[in-house]
């Protein structure tokens, strides 16, 4: 088994090598960008679009793969960071959301205990309440049965 470096510098290489070919009439950069599955590095390239470009056109003029592969592995090094950071503020919110969810839920079945609210969708999932004792008022002035 390769180190995942190899991996990675495998990756940039073949992005390079796709994008200096131009194999398509059209949306070759587009393409290239879906060869890379392992992180999303478009924004990154479009955020440093002159950088990106520059380092491909030195690719081909000059073959410094050096230069190109220490680009593509800092984007790589920056949406990994990015990507952890994002996934670890969603695991923490929904562990947040989910203890007050958990809340929520025993509140209106207290609610429901007491005659407060009442379920009227009749689902098991998706549940619609209504306020038993409003709902009632504006039945009456409106003609409809409890």
């Amino acid at each position: 088994m390769q180190p995942p470096q190899a991996t990675l510098i495998k990756t940039g290489l073949v992005h390079a090598q796709f994008e200096s070919i131009h194999p398509f009439l059209d949306g070759n950069g587009r393409v290239g960008r879906l060869l890379i599955p392992l992180l999303y590095l478009s924004l990154y390239f479009k955020q440093r679009r002159t950088e990106y470009y520059e380092a491909l056109m030195n690719v081909r003029l000059h073959g410094t793969w050096e230069e190109w592969l220490a680009f593509y592995l800092a984007g790589v090094e920056e949406v990994a960071k990015e990507s952890a950071e994002t996934a670890d503020r969603a695991v923490k919110t929904f562990a947040a959301d989910r203890r007050q969810l958990a809340g929520l839920i025993q509140a209106m079945a207290r609610l429901r205990r007491l005659g407060i609210v009442r379920e009227i969708s009749g689902k098991r999932r998706k549940q619609v309440f209504s306020y038993h004792a409003y709902w009632k008022l504006i039945s009456k002035g409106m003609g409809k049965a409890e």
